[in-house]
């Protein structure tokens, strides 16, 4: 086992898309994970995404 962290359905609501609010939570969120990292040593992450979003999360 690989000490990792699992981010777990990440979204904006429907009136707020296509603003950039999710590509600065998706920042935001690997920023945290980078810290993080930095004091326990994580070796990668991992991002759930449902089956209608996975196009954003490529970009």
């Amino acid at each position: 086992m690989f000490p990792s962290i699992r981010l777990h359905y990440m979204g904006v609501n429907r009136k707020n898309r296509n603003k950039g609010y999710g590509k600065m939570l998706l920042l935001f969120a690997l920023d945290t994970c980078l810290e993080i990292s930095e004091n326990v040593g994580c070796v990668f992450v991992t991002l759930e995404a449902l089956e209608g979003t996975v196009g954003f999360k490529q970009e």
